[in-house]
């Protein structure tokens, strides 16, 4: 017999799955010595199935509402489908990427789980959905980091602080999990485990506050190890509104106040003492200071070059855009706003900035209802952000799933 209970416990395996487990997935392949395309289809079809039961169940459950805030997001993504339908099947434009992994990726890991997640993510325990992302995060980034050590012969020195962590196959002949990878996952274990322990109502469990003093310290060792900076960058942020956050729900007294400030002075000498054991070159903040004296110079990189072209792209349709992909590459120009102009114009930015405004809208709604959902929406501040920096719509899985998550968890709809 199919029970809310029941679909709400599938529902959450699906967003946790797909948001947080890719490195487990990554890894298995290496582990059994398998090429990692057959296990990560294995892995993407399951979430696919889960969804579709998930839709189907929410459906015999009798009338599926959506919320007003849910719609500007299914515009969105239907718009785009159009751009990609039409790019593909019509003009026939060139793509780096087939067509079966473009389709699969869209519709089987964004499009059906976010049907399913607005149909029924009002079934969701939300603290099971807190405390399965937590386990999830840190086996994702225990394996990550074993695995990572394994490849470098379990050598534990300052020199691994200079390079990109990178896990490869078997035979070390193709990547597995790339640095941006790497240091997101180590971000979101990080942030998570921040807000679990700093933003403390709606309590939790006294055991999952004790993992997460373990998982901030696994998680911040993996966003170093990754040394990229958009990761680092927003990692920050997000810490610094677990911070504002905590102070908003603290009481005013000395001890709490002395608290915060305490621990976030420890983390501050942390840092610094691990940067000055490696003469500050940890490779994380080279790359950040040579972006700012590129900045400063005028001097641009590759990436620059792509927003060039995007824009030039947005300029000959600017209402509803030229194509979904570069002209000169048949790729992306990692940076979502550019892509969204390039691709959807003016038409496709306007639904995308109702997206945000709903996502505000939607993070103080939970934050004031102290729901555990609240933990897990501050992560968006890390996927958002890297959605500025690298990537492609098609393959932002993790970014529009915690989109969804969001907008379907605000205990009231705005209208």
């Amino acid at each position: 017999m199919v029970t809310q209970k029941k679909i709400g416990n599938l529902i959450t395996y699906v967003v946790v799955l797909l948001c947080f487990a890719y490195p487990i997935s990554a890894i298995t392949s290496v582990f059994l010595s398998l090429s990692s395309t057959p296990v990560n289809i294995a892995y993407r079809a399951f979430c696919l199935m889960l969804s579709v039961i998930v839709i189907v169940y929410a459906l015999s459950m009798g009338k599926v509402t959506l919320k007003r805030s849910t719609l500007p997001l299914l515009v969105f993504l239907l718009v785009y489908l159009l751009r990609i339908v039409y790019d593909t099947l019509i003009r026939g434009v060139f793509h780096e990427n087939t067509l079966t992994e473009i389709y699969a990726y869209y519709l089987g890991s964004i499009l059906i789980p976010i049907l399913a997640i607005f149909f029924a993510f009002k079934y969701t325990d939300q603290k099971k959905l807190v405390i399965l992302s937590l386990y999830t995060l840190l086996v994702s980034n225990i394996l990550l980091s074993v695995f990572y050590l394994k490849e470098n012969g379990w050598a534990i020195t300052p020199e691994i602080l200079l390079e990109r962590a990178v896990i490869t196959s078997e035979d070390n002949d193709k990547l597995v999990v790339n640095p941006i990878s790497y240091s997101l996952y180590g971000g979101y274990l990080f942030l998570l485990s921040c807000a679990i322990i700093f933003i403390k109502s709606p309590i939790l469990p006294k055991m999952i506050r004790m993992l997460s003093i373990i998982g901030l310290f696994i998680g911040l060792f993996n966003l170093i190890l990754g040394t990229s900076r958009g990761p680092l960058i927003f990692s920050i942020l997000g810490l610094l509104l677990i911070f504002a956050l905590a102070l908003k729900r603290t009481k005013i007294n000395f001890r709490n106040y002395f608290r915060i400030v305490a621990v976030s002075l420890m983390l501050i000498a942390s840092v610094a003492y691990a940067a000055s054991k490696v003469q500050f070159e940890v490779g994380a903040f080279v790359r950040l200071t040579s972006f700012a004296e590129n900045i400063k110079s005028g001097e641009k990189e590759e990436r620059n070059f792509l927003y060039q072209e995007a824009w030039d792209m947005f300029m000959e349709s600017p209402v509803f855009g030229a194509k979904f992909i570069l002209n000169s590459t048949g790729s992306y120009p990692h940076n979502i706003i550019f892509e969204i102009l390039m691709s959807m114009g003016i038409l496709g930015l306007l639904i995308y900035l109702v997206i945000v405004l709903n996502l505000s809208l939607c993070f103080i709604n939970l934050f004031k209802n102290k729901v555990h959902a609240s933990r897990i929406s501050i992560l968006l501040v890390l996927s958002i952000g890297i959605s500025l920096t690298t990537g492609n719509i098609y393959q932002s899985v993790d970014n529009w799933n915690l989109i969804a998550v969001l907008l379907a968890a605000s205990a009231k709809p705005f209208e």
